[in-house]
């Protein structure tokens, strides 16, 4: 049986939390640990957790500590049947190679994501913008008029555009007052000198190939260095769009 953790409690479970530099999209832990987005914790005990359950309200889920499917399992399936995250893409992550052997026989459809870790010697540090095009710090006005091809996920995550506004922070590119390319923080979290800013990037595809993202990136970085955070970045396996553009912009 899992149980609930309430806000004060969650941060029991930081003994299952991989470190950054050994598992990817931990940012998205912390960032319910911490209070920063909305979730919840499940543990097989409230006093000295051994198997845990972070569950997002954007979907996410994350598998921690010992594998224990068989109380995993059953309250993912009721926390996915949620209205709250209706019509949002789920997923549970695996947070070590032994999750993944005890969940695959309770799925059918297996997916990879490839962690990057920043090397800032690497980084590019000046990207000239194409004529046109202007970068500008993201607000809650850019955050309320998200354009067409670029994922509105990484406000809805944050609880809307108010509360992207107040918590989180990103870059736009804009063409005229259009928003075409944008590098955003999705999650905020970790221990220092530890703490990270996972990525969400993305161009409108009438302007691709311009070099937008890589533009609204650099200037990304500079907002993660004055706040003491390191960018962090993932991406799908299969997606070399995304791995290209991150060895670009220093990742390994």
């Amino acid at each position: 049986m899992m149980h609930t953790l309430e806000r004060g409690e969650m941060e029991r479970i930081l003994p299952l939390v991989p470190r950054a530099r050994d598992a990817g999209h931990m940012a998205f832990v912390h960032a319910v640990i911490e209070g920063r987005q909305p979730g919840h914790a499940f543990v097989d005990d409230t006093h000295a957790p051994r198997s845990a359950l972070v569950f997002n309200h954007a979907g996410f889920a994350f598998a921690l500590g010992r594998s224990r499917p068989d109380l995993v399992v059953p309250i993912f399936m009721a926390l996915i049947d949620d209205p709250s995250i209706e019509n949002q893409p789920t997923a549970l992550w695996c947070t070590a190679p032994s999750w993944a052997d005890a969940l695959r026989p309770y799925f059918h459809e297996e997916r990879s994501r490839d962690e990057f870790h920043f090397d800032a010697a690497r980084a590019p540090i000046a990207v000239e913008l194409a004529p046109g095009y202007r970068l500008q710090s993201m607000d809650e006005v850019l955050a309320s008029r998200w354009g067409e091809g670029l994922d509105a996920w990484v406000v809805r995550i944050w609880g809307g555009p108010k509360q992207f506004a107040e918590r989180a922070f990103g870059i736009a590119v804009l063409q005229g007052d259009d928003l075409v390319a944008d590098c955003t923080v999705c999650a905020i979290g970790g221990p220092r000198p530890e703490r990270e800013a996972e990525i969400e990037i993305g161009t409108a595809p009438a302007h691709r190939r311009k070099g937008l993202a890589l533009g609204a990136a650099v200037a990304f970085f500079e907002q993660c260095r004055s706040r003491g955070l390191t960018p962090a970045w993932t991406c799908d396996s299969l997606n070399t769009a995304s791995r290209r553009l991150a060895e670009q912009l220093g990742f390994t």
